[in-house]
């Protein structure tokens, strides 16, 4: 990750700027997000668009700083303007998609739940993963009972869907 995108030892607590996504939204494809992924978009658009800024005269430190800022605040004004709010609850709740909580059990009978959300929400450790990754795409549109096969570098895995959530 760039520097630019990592938080100043000499800040204080939340004035980090946080770098793109993971999961790069690919070209004329919509911007997907929880209504809480949206809320949070916008909220630290209005956090960037009110931090202080330096001077002209600032230090080389703080001119780059203010250029991530810039950077950043861009990039979520750009984002919040193309973002399609998807309401969870307005899916069909008999299979996969958008928005839902799945519970996957694999091979071994381990567990595991994964959350369907928007490129900018994704945080696997976790367990929230974006509607492009691999894994969800295994998964959408599977229903519980379900045996879905995930292609991975080293071979196949198979999960079997366990509960489908969307609260």
């Amino acid at each position: 990750m760039s520097k630019a995108f990592t938080k100043e030892s000499d800040e204080g607590p939340g004035n980090e700027v946080h770098a793109e996504p993971k999961d790069p939204l690919p070209a004329g494809v919509k911007n997907y997000v929880t209504p809480e992924g949206g809320a949070a978009l916008r909220e630290e658009l209005l956090r960037l668009e009110g931090e202080p800024r330096q001077k002209a005269g600032a230090d080389k430190a703080a001119k780059k700083r203010l250029e991530a800022l810039e950077r950043r605040a861009q990039f979520l004004r750009e984002r919040v303007a193309n973002m399609t709010v998807v309401d969870p609850g307005s899916q069909d709740k008999d299979s996969v998609h958008f928005g839902a909580t799945v519970t996957v059990a694999d091979e071994e009978g381990n567990e595991k739940s994964y959350r369907i959300v928007g490129v900018d929400e994704s945080d696997p450790a976790k367990g929230k993963i974006s509607w492009i990754s691999p894994i969800a795409k295994a998964l959408i549109s599977a229903r519980v009972g379900d045996v879905v096969t995930l292609e991975l570098p080293d071979g196949n895995a198979e999960l079997e869907i366990l509960q489908i959530d969307y609260r």
